[in-house]
């Protein structure tokens, strides 16, 4: 409340505001800003209006300067009208003078091509002896004979190698020949072969065919082995088992004499045992008299019934034990009855003699079983070579037969082929000492020279050296015959284009002509002054600058010293920078105002927020607050000085109290119990109690402050305590396991009783699986602490460690 209504008063500048008067504050506040925002608006009315004139008085002033320098521009123009209108006519004639002179060069070059093509023809006829006047139609004759022939050029090239590929192909078909009858020989013998890789198969595999009879012989041979071993085995058995017989007899029987000496020892003393068992004033299991003057005493070596018992027992084990061997033995007895009947008449030489044969015949059928498998092998890889061999043969007779046709038909296309090439030859001969007669030149004469390669390609490359002469000949005719007409129609041009443009000859023309350079200078100048008379012309036009001629009279007239100021720029800055200023200060104003009168309404409406929650929370937390001080003990709410968090601490000390009492009871025999007490423990100076402990003595009848006991009922006390927190911990639901406890010194103060209940104690604790550490120098102590440490001065000033389990 103090903080809101501290905030409304600095907002609103009045320190003497409370919430009663701060409505009229904010309305006072208002209608100040609305009068500082009047003449805000008024000050920006006068500043446009400032500048508005300023603008209107530059603009005008610029119109003014720019219609002054436009006249100027005019007048420049008007006084260089005769050098452009000059310049022009020259521009004029120097255009038609160009159409006459480019016409009238092209006709010179055309008369020299013409003079250069002349020249080039003679040179080209004298070089190559060229007297034709038709080169043309003997070049095509050529041309057309060489098209016939030319493919036959490369026929002829092939035919050397071709006839050399036939010699190898006939020397390969007789390799071929030898090859054949070499095979033919081989295959002859093979039958032979085949018939004694199967004889050898045939008897392998009679023998290998015993191979069962003789793995039974071996397997007689060997049952016969081990039955002669196992009669040997159960002979040594049967006397084994005979002499045991024998032994057990006598132990029965010696058993069964200590039995009936006993029995009969203690029926003569049975008297005796009569009388040791009677007391006086018994009725005599024998006569029935009450009185025993003469008792028979029993003799000192009289037998007890146990011992009765004992030799029955031992002569029945006895007795077992002999129809266990007489059993055992009939059997051993039987078995070598049944291997002896089973052996016969062998002993183990003749078993022995036996084996050796019969491993002989299984190892003679053995080795031929793999012979017959190798025999087949060797049959099926001879087969594979026989069909290999006759693959061979037949693929040779036909290569044989593939070579003989293909010789024979290279010889008749080689023969065919040279009486091609040579009628391509002749062909071309007649055509070369035609071409040579119509005067073809010193080419022609070389190719019908019969010196030189008479073969279808060099005489093909003479005649098209020749053919290429003449139609270089030819070519250069056509191109004189085209120059000459070229330079007729450019003679007449240049007539045409002198009469057409008006001059009497080309030498007035050139006289007119202008180069590149004068005439783009003079061109410059045209347009340059073209471009300056548009532009001062438009710019005369504008409606400013139209309007601008009295301003423009007046400035000059006051120039003369005969008018007044008519554009008067500096005051009309004056006066805008001043409203300017003015509505600056006016605006900041208005803002400032405004603001504290928004910062006003918003402080206000906190303190009006403010106000009420302070209504709303006075009547609601008076519980809250009655609540707070009974839980920290305040003395107005809580006369008992007890916390919250010590009542639920008194709640869990009192189940910590009840296990020590527990362990209480089983130390001190039951006399002491600790008791929880809402009394301020004497001796602190706090105010609060609900912790304090009270010993109850049971053998008084009393209530004992703690701080009585003795100090080995005190060790005692706070021992079980430990022990209850402990119990009271681990009894928690997710409580943590304490496994290991120590306790360290106090056991000297106590009692041997008590002591001896401590240590128990300690060892139940041991015995539910917890560990229990004790530190103490009590020597009985140690004594009777089975697993221990002992940790001992040195003189050296260590010590030294003792581990004794």
């Amino acid at each position: 409340m103090r903080d809101a209504l501290g905030r409304f008063s600095q907002a609103s500048g009045d320190d003497d505001a409370d919430e009663s008067t701060a409505g009229d504050v904010v309305a006072v506040l208002h209608r100040t800003a609305a009068a500082h925002e009047d003449a805000r608006a008024r000050a920006a009315a006068t500043a446009q209006h400032t500048v508005a004139h300023l603008q209107d008085l530059t603009a005008r002033q610029a119109a003014v300067d720019r219609r002054r320098d436009l006249l100027a521009r005019q007048d420049a123009i008007a006084a260089g009208v005769q050098a452009v209108a000059e310049h022009r006519t020259a521009l004029v004639l120097a255009d038609h003078a160009a159409v006459v002179v480019a016409v009238a060069d092209g006709a010179a070059s055309a008369e020299d091509r013409l003079t250069a093509l002349v020249g080039e023809r003679s040179t080209v006829r004298d070089r190559h002896e060229v007297t034709d006047p038709a080169p043309r139609a003997t070049h095509d004759r050529l041309a057309a004979v060489l098209a016939d022939v030319r493919h036959l050029v490369e026929l002829e090239r092939t035919l050397a190698d071709r006839t050399v590929a036939v010699g190898t192909a006939v020397e390969e078909l007789e390799r071929t020949r030898t090859r054949i009858g070499t095979a033919a020989e081989a295959l002859a013998a093979r039958p032979d072969e085949r018939a004694a890789i199967v004889l050898a198969a045939s008897q392998a595999a009679d023998t290998a065919a015993d191979a069962d009879a003789a793995a039974r012989a071996v397997e007689t041979a060997r049952e016969l082995a081990r039955l002669l071993a196992a009669r040997a085995a159960a002979a040594d058995t049967a006397a084994h088992t005979a002499a045991a017989v024998s032994e057990a007899a006598a132990t029965a029987s010696g058993a069964l004499s200590v039995e009936n000496d006993l029995r009969a020892r203690r029926i003569a003393g049975l008297a005796g045992e009569l009388g040791a068992a009677l007391t006086p004033g018994d009725v005599c299991p024998v006569c029935g008299a009450v009185e025993h003057p003469a008792v028979a005493q029993p003799q000192e070596d009289h037998p007890s019934a146990d011992q009765i018992d004992r030799a029955a027992a031992s002569r029945a084990d006895a007795e077992r034990a002999l129809a266990a061997a007489t059993a055992e033995h009939a059997v051993s007895s039987a078995e070598l009855v049944r291997l002896t009947e089973a052996v016969g008449d062998h002993d183990d030489a003749s078993v022995a003699r036996q084996r050796s044969e019969a491993e002989a015949r299984l190892d003679a059928a053995r080795a031929a079983a793999d012979a017959v498998e190798e025999h087949e092998h060797r049959l099926q890889a001879h087969d594979r070579v026989t069909r290999s061999l006759e693959e061979d043969h037949h693929d040779l007779v036909t290569r044989s037969r593939i070579l003989a046709d293909r010789v024979d038909g290279d010889r008749a296309r080689i023969a065919d082929d040279e009486q091609r090439v040579q009628a391509a030859r002749q062909a071309v001969l007649a055509v070369a000492i035609e071409a040579e007669s119509a005067g073809a030149g010193s080419e022609a004469r070389t190719a019908i020279d019969p010196g030189v390669d008479e073969t279808l390609a060099g005489l093909v490359g003479r005649v098209e050296a020749v053919a290429a002469v003449l139609r270089t000949v030819a070519d250069l005719d056509d191109r004189v015959t085209a120059a000459e007409r070229d330079v007729a129609d450019r003679k007449a041009e240049v007539d045409a284009a002198v009469q057409a443009q008006g001059f009497t000859d080309v030498g007035s023309a050139r006289a007119a002509a202008l180069d590149r350079t004068e005439a783009d200078r003079l061109r410059g100048l045209v347009a340059a002054a073209d471009r300056e008379l548009a532009v001062v012309e438009a710019g005369l036009a504008e409606p400013a600058v139209v309007a601008a001629a009295e301003d423009l009279a007046a400035t000059t007239a006051r120039e003369d010293g005969e008018g007044s100021v008519v554009l008067d720029l500096d005051a009309a800055r004056s006066a805008r920078d001043a409203a300017a200023a003015a509505l600056d200060d006016a605006t900041r104003a208005a803002a400032a105002a405004a603001e504290r009168a928004a910062a006003a309404e918003r402080c206000a409406a906190d303190l009006a927020r403010a106000v009420r929650s302070r209504d709303t929370t006075s009547a609601e937390s008076r519980a809250v607050v009655r609540l707070a001080d009974i839980a920290t003990a305040a003395p107005t709410a809580n006369p008992t000085g007890i916390t919250l968090g010590t009542y639920v601490l008194m709640r869990r000390f009192e189940d910590v109290v009840a296990a020590a009492n527990d362990r209480l009871r089983a130390m001190l025999a039951g006399r002491f119990a600790l008791e929880t007490s809402d009394e301020r423990e004497t001796g602190t100076r706090a105010r609060r109690t609900g912790l304090a402990l009270a010993v109850r003595d049971h053998l008084t009848d009393s209530t004992r402050d703690p701080r009585s006991l003795s100090g080995g009922e005190t060790f005692t006390f706070s021992l079980c305590l430990a022990l209850g927190l402990a119990d009271v911990v681990q009894a928690e639901a997710g409580g943590v396991s304490l496994g290991t406890l120590f306790v360290d010194e106090g056991f000297g103060t106590l009692d041997p009783e008590t002591l001896d209940d401590v240590i128990g104690q300690l060892s139940r604790l041991t015995a539910g699986g917890r560990q229990v550490g004790i530190v103490s120098h009590v020597e009985e102590l140690k004594q009777r602490i089975p697993e221990r440490i002992a940790v001992r001065r040195t003189p050296e000033g260590g010590s030294r460690v003792t581990t004794t389990v």
